[in-house]
This record gives structure tokens, C-alpha cells and sequence, in this order.
């Protein structure tokens, strides 16, 4: 994935990067007049034709892609964005392999700078920590775990009147519950 790149009808506008996103690459893409988070993983990698190794190397590679593919298409189908309260989780828009590499597509989400949490009102705070909780309870409620909930993946929107509002983000390392990855697999911060 490169500037100015067309993958999957989504043109590529910003210049790609790996800045917090571990084993994969990110950047910004517009697709009909519209811009969205675009995300490229490192691996797996679907195995091809010209992918080296024995045919069993590549079966065990085609099973952890088809176990990749199952899990994410799984926690696609469940979070509804337009359910009530929905729209603070930012789910897949899309989700799709091009030759062996897998991405996936969200809405871009403009946020603004965390406040320092000691200078918010009341107010202020209580709304801020509802809309994080509520969206935790709405994956919960899916039997969604989230796998990597940490600041970094909570965004903070201004919502009018001086109010804040969080946004739920990154669910690569997201599960239904009992039925976690291998630990293997895990690779979001351990914490």
C-alpha cells in the first residue's frame, strides 16, 4: 500500500504508516467523495500459488488465514453501528483480501486531544466515561470482547455544549466470547 494507490476502490491520500498499529500499516483513503481509516496486515498472509514451501506449510498457512478471515467477519456481523448507541464503536465498513494481504476499511474519526481528566467538569467527565462504558456494554451485550481496550483506542469527539464523547476503535484483536485466539495469535499490548 502506497500514496496515491487504489486498493479495492479505495484511493490511498495519506502517506501509509505503521505508527501504533503494530503488525500492520495504516493510512487514510477516500472512496466517493467520503475518507476512511484503511488498514494493511503484515500477516497472515493468504497463501497463493507462487507462495513457497511444502504443501502442508501452506495448508497450515490457508487454515490460520480461513481462522483470521472467520474471526473478523464474526465480529463484523455483530457490532451495528447503527443500533442505539451504536455509533460510537467504529466498525468495519469492509474487510477484504487483495492477493495474499488482508485489509480492512472504518470510518475515518476526527478527534480532538484527550482533556486532562482533572480539568473537565462533572459533567463533562460522567458523559465522557458513559459513552466509553455503554459501548463496552453494547459489545458485551454481542459477546464481543474486545481484546485491546486501552486509551490509545478510545478517540474523543466533541459532542456540543461543551461535552465530550468517546469513539471505540481497533477490534484486530477482538473475540466472541469463548472462543479467544490462540495465544499465539494475540498480539495486542499485553497489559
Amino acid at each position: 500500500m502506497r500514496l496515491g494507490d487504489e486498493v479495492n476502490g479505495y484511493r490511498i491520500v495519506t502517506t501509509p504508516t505503521n505508527a501504533g498499529a503494530g503488525t500492520s500499516q495504516w493510512a487514510i483513503a477516500e472512496k466517493g467523495g467520503d475518507e476512511y481509516f484503511v488498514k494493511m496486515f503484515m500477516a497472515p498472509k493468504h497463501p497463493t500459488d507462487d507462495t513457497p514451501g511444502s504443501a502442508a506449510v501452506k495448508e497450515r498457512k490457508l487454515a490460520a488465514c480461513l481462522a483470521f478471515e472467520r474471526r473478523h467477519l464474526a465480529i463484523q456481523e455483530r457490532i451495528d453501528p447503527t443500533a442505539p448507541g451504536g455509533g460510537n464503536l467504529v466498525a468495519t465498513r469492509d474487510f477484504f483480501r487483495v492477493e495474499s494481504t488482508y485489509y480492512k476499511v472504518a470510518e475515518k474519526v476526527d478527534a480532538v486531544p484527550v482533556p486532562a481528566f482533572d480539568e473537565l467538569t462533572a459533567r463533562q467527565r460522567i458523559v465522557l466515561l458513559r459513552t466509553l462504558v455503554f459501548s463496552v456494554g453494547l459489545l458485551h451485550q454481542r459477546d464481543v470482547v474486545h481484546g485491546d481496550l486501552k486509551v490509545e483506542n478510545v478517540l474523543v469527539q466533541p459532542a456540543g455544549d461543551s461535552l465530550f464523547t468517546t469513539k471505540l476503535i481497533d477490534f484486530d484483536e477482538a473475540y466472541i466470547v469463548g472462543s479467544p485466539p490462540p495465544p499465539e495469535l494475540i498480539v495486542g499490548d499485553p497489559g
